[in-house]
């Protein structure tokens, strides 16, 4: 509509086109629309598996890292170069590996003066046992060194060397408890004396099995005398 600067109309103009070339248009339309969609979807895909594989790459890192550590392997740092929020998390796994790292480290110290504090406790006991039998003590120290070298050469792990060395000082530690009559005399002994003699091993099973940390041992001095062949 045409209209003057009163706004009285003062003609109307009428565009007409052939309907077949409006459709023409509306299908070129629509496939420039669909080629659009389709790019944009492609770079949006694109996107999002770049996007996933840069996110993905520092949380196996840090996965694999966790993995090692609750399988008691050594604690490595992560390289921190991302200012993001994987970036803080790699930075506190940092943090919390080197607080675990220094735990294990007072642990293994912990432990270490403990086995110490038990091997004196080994010590004095076969000391006391030294003191009621002479023998009990050269043949203890001769043994753990034979048990010792048949054990490195069985391959065995240094916690069952440990126990072993244990084993082989304390085997005869149930003597205490045998009178000292029986123990030393001089001549052979009767079946009553060999009975409470041979009770000496029982004995050294209740005296060890008390002890938290050589309870393990337990059972092998209970079974020094016995001959499985």
């Amino acid at each position: 509509a045409l209209r003057n600067r009163l706004g009285e109309p003062q003609g109307m103009v009428r565009l007409t086109m052939a309907s077949a070339a409006l459709s023409l248009t509306d299908a070129a339309l629509w496939r420039a629309t669909l080629w659009a969609l389709l790019v944009a979807i492609a770079l949006a895909v694109g996107i999002g598996l770049g996007l996933s594989t840069l996110v993905r790459r520092p949380l196996r890192r840090l996965a694999e890292a966790a993995r090692a550590i609750a399988a008691g392997g050594r604690v490595e740092r992560l390289d921190v170069r991302r200012q993001d929020e994987l970036g803080e998390l790699a930075a506190a796994f940092n943090t919390m590996g080197e607080q675990i790292a220094r735990q294990l480290r007072e642990n293994a110290e912990a432990y270490a003066r403990l086995d110490e504090a038990y091997l004196e406790t080994v010590t004095a006991l076969a000391a006391a046992m030294e003191a009621k039998d002479h023998y009990t003590a050269d043949h203890a120290a001769s043994l753990a060194g034979m048990a010792l070298a048949i054990g490195r050469r069985l391959g065995l792990g240094e916690e069952e060397l440990r126990e072993l060395n244990y084993a082989a000082i304390l085997h005869d530690i149930g003597k205490i408890g045998v009178p000292g009559r029986i123990l030393n005399k001089p001549g052979p002994l009767d079946t009553e004396e060999f009975a409470v003699m041979a009770q000496h091993t029982v004995i050294g099973e209740q005296i060890i099995e008390n002890m938290e940390h050589l309870r393990p041992v337990a059972r092998i001095v209970r079974s020094a005398h016995e001959r499985y062949d």
